[in-house]
């Protein structure tokens, strides 16, 4: 469907968007590497201090033209990524040594029994942070190098001379300002009648009974099945065929909730009103139909060049994921973070995510994701989103040698390059992890496996394997079998993000000194009763950890972990390094599952957990078991959530009335409320004042009798 000169352009904008990124994190990490560097190596910060400047301005004058025109520049632009990657790969082996430095130090401070083993400890990390200096160094020789050759370039091209965007023809250029205007657009706005009312009333107003701030108004996500049906029905009256219209109905069904899939096809149906053009659209995929595709293909490229190059990064990442792959926001910003694609933040990890969620709702307000209606799937707390078969093609289209899927199904391992970053492979086989084995530059590995368990002989070469690939920030193991290979995992420091579905407790441990760790997901655990997890608690850097019950119930002092923001289980018992008082340090807690509430002694205890102060919390879920017989009505009174609560769960309470805060109705931005096995309950306040309230689940509530009835 795509020409070939279309699919050579796509290419070389993907590149230039690559440029564009390394060129905004070119000073940071220089900057950063030359102050991490000794004082003997002076003559090397000097010289690199005086070749950055000027290769940044040879950057900046890099235009899309020219890499489309110059293979050699091509070249060199990833040579300066990969040394780029190099040196950021030597300051984050130092960061990591520094970590375990301080972690050693907390444990040697904390026991008298074996001093001689942490000092021992301690000369193996002064050891290791000495040859990642080494590394650091070699790593900026190589980068030195790089920028010479850039200066050759600039003999040769005349690169480097332009000294504003004005001046750089052909080049891609972020367009995140718009000025305002009072043009009125002939193309009409369907959908979103609230906010076009709101709008209008803002343009209504007098200047001088305005609010001095801007008026906001925010418009997120595509439309639904009625405004596509409008946009459908503004380029094709509706017709009095009742077979056309019944056909139409469908055609909007498939569209996926793409306002530009809509307008084109519209106006192609207003001229092509036979039965058999019509039901195409029904038997084919738009992606399939020659007279529609490159036009919506069209549209859709003028929309992404119009994103930020850094947004545009973050949608050529979902190329590696299956059409029709089901995202959810949540875990994508995540993988965009962990995986490097976010700008360092002064504000750090949070500051990144934020961006990542801002990011994402750029790519939905635009329509490049569709939110698939709740009642499509089983959970209606999540929302999930699909991109559009057409958008999926784009996305694909845009993106470079860094982003790849393989297919054990279609082995061809040349289809996947040696320099990609991140890799999603669907079932694992030789050919499958001979193509890992060869990507030295990975920073995302994702491996969808169904067999169960893996074939005689696949662990141990994918454990060899992974030696190689030690740049890595992301793995995700989908699927069975993911079984002793932890300690190759332990082995790779730069991880920021480890998921596995299902793993064992061989060397469980040693994943708890990947300090760097900032989301551990192990959803299955073989025997985890015996398991080792007493070291989680090393990870200073862990904001996200999912285990399961039983082996998190183990973990004690949780409350050391201050980074962390989502806690998807604190068993509480009456011992030290159990109570839900080691919740009171999580000051960023956004999300937070508390089991066995009745092992609370009492009402200060739980006050203690200042669960009303944690203003970033979003989900809490109190959990009472079922053996438990003693009944403290205060003390649900006293765990009082952040006001701005949107989920609460409350499960297996055996008291007689609801907690008071529920009866006073502080909760005022809640949005799912669920409510289970709380048997002598027999009356609830009524919910219609909770404005924001969407999703209610009551169930197992035997004697309930009132919503907002009779005191």
């Amino acid at each position: 469907m795509v020409e070939a000169a279309a699919i050579a352009f796509a290419k070389s904008s993907a590149i230039f968007v690559g440029k564009k990124v390394a060129e905004a994190v070119i000073s940071y990490v220089v900057n950063k590497a030359l102050d991490r560097l000794p004082l003997e190596n002076e003559d090397l910060k000097t010289k690199l201090k005086s070749k950055l400047s000027k290769t940044q301005a040879m950057l900046y004058g890099i235009t899309l033209q020219e890499i489309q025109d110059n293979q050699g520049l091509v070249e060199w632009l990833w040579q300066f990524r990969d040394a780029i990657q190099e040196a950021e790969d030597a300051l984050d082996e130092l960061d990591f040594f520094d970590l375990e430095k301080v972690c050693n130090r907390k444990a040697e401070s904390s026991s008298s029994l074996v001093p001689k083993f942490m000092r021992l400890q301690l000369s193996v990390s002064s050891n290791n942070s000495n040859s990642s200096r080494k590394n650091l160094k070699n790593a900026l020789m190589r980068l030195e190098s790089v920028f010479d050759d850039a200066a050759n370039f600039r003999v040769v091209t005349g690169h480097g001379l332009h000294t504003s965007p004005q001046r750089n023809e052909g080049r891609i250029q972020d367009t995140t300002n718009r000025n305002e205007t009072t043009r009125v657009l002939a193309t009409p706005v369907f959908g979103r009648q609230k906010e076009k009312d709101e709008i209008i009333e803002w343009l209504g107003v007098e200047a001088p009974g305005r609010d001095s701030k801007l008026s906001v108004c925010a418009i997120v996500g595509g439309g639904d099945h009625r405004d596509i049906m409008q946009i459908l029905n503004h380029h094709v009256p509706p017709n009095e065929d009742l077979e056309l219209r019944s056909v139409a109905e469908w055609i909007v069904h498939n569209l996926e909730g793409c306002p530009f899939v809509a307008k084109v096809i519209g106006q192609y149906l207003r001229d092509n009103t036979d039965h058999s053009n019509w039901n195409d659209f029904l038997n084919k995929k738009v992606c399939h139909l020659d007279d529609i595709a490159p036009r919506v293909m069209e549209m859709l490229r003028l929309s992404y060049e119009d994103l930020t190059s850094e947004v545009q990064l973050c949608f050529q990442y979902c190329s590696i994921f299956p059409s029709h792959y089901k995202f959810r926001m949540e875990e994508l910003t995540e993988m965009w973070v962990s995986s490097g694609l976010i700008l360092q933040s002064t504000k750090g990890n949070s500051g990144q995510e934020k961006i990542a969620r801002e990011h994402f709702n750029i790519l939905l307000k635009k329509s490049f994701f569709s939110l698939i209606p709740r009642e499509l799937h089983p959970d209606p707390s999540t929302d999930y989103y699909v991109m559009h078969d057409l958008i999926y093609e784009l996305s694909c289209l845009v993106s470079s040698e860094e982003f790849s899927t393989f297919k054990v199904t279609k082995c061809n391992t040349a289809d996947v390059s040696e320099r990609v970053r991140h890799l999603y492979i669907e079932g694992i086989n030789s050919e499958a992890i001979n193509v890992i084995s060869k990507s030295k530059y990975l920073r995302t590995l994702i491996i969808a496996n169904e067999e169960w368990p893996l074939k005689a002989g696949l662990a141990d070469n994918l454990k060899k394997a992974m030696k190689g690939i030690t740049s890595l920030r992301l793995l995700k193991f989908d699927g069975h079998g993911w079984f002793d290979i932890n300690d190759a995992i332990a082995e790779l420091k730069h991880l920021r993000y480890i998921c596995m579905s299902a793993t064992n407790k061989s060397n469980l441990n040693e994943l708890f000194k990947l300090f760097h760790l900032e989301v551990l997901k192990l959803l299955t655990i073989e025997g985890e009763e015996q398991a080792s997890v007493s070291d989680l608690c090393n990870l200073a850097n862990l904001q996200k950890q999912y285990l399961p019950k039983t082996a998190l119930s183990r973990v004690p002092h949780i409350g050391r972990l201050t980074n962390l923001r989502e806690l998807n289980g604190l068993s509480v018992k009456r011992e030290d390094g159990h109570k839900i008082s080691e919740l009171k340090d999580l000051k960023n807690l956004r999300k937070v599952f508390v089991f066995d509430v009745e092992n609370v002694s009492n009402c200060s205890e739980a006050s203690s957990a200042e669960l009303s102060n944690k203003n970033d919390m979003e989900l809490l879920s109190l959990e009472w078991s079922n053996q438990h017989n003693r009944i403290n009505e205060q003390i649900l009174d006293t765990l009082v959530p952040y006001k701005r609560i949107r989920h609460l769960r409350i499960s297996g309470y055996k008291g007689f009335l609801p907690p008071l805060w529920i009866q006073r109705k502080v909760l005022t931005k809640l949005v799912h409320l669920k409510i289970v096995g709380c048997p002598k309950w027999d009356k609830l306040p009524s919910l219609a004042s909770l404005s924001s309230l969407k999703h209610v689940l009551l169930e197992d509530l035997p004697n309930l009798k009132y919503i907002g009835g009779p005191d």
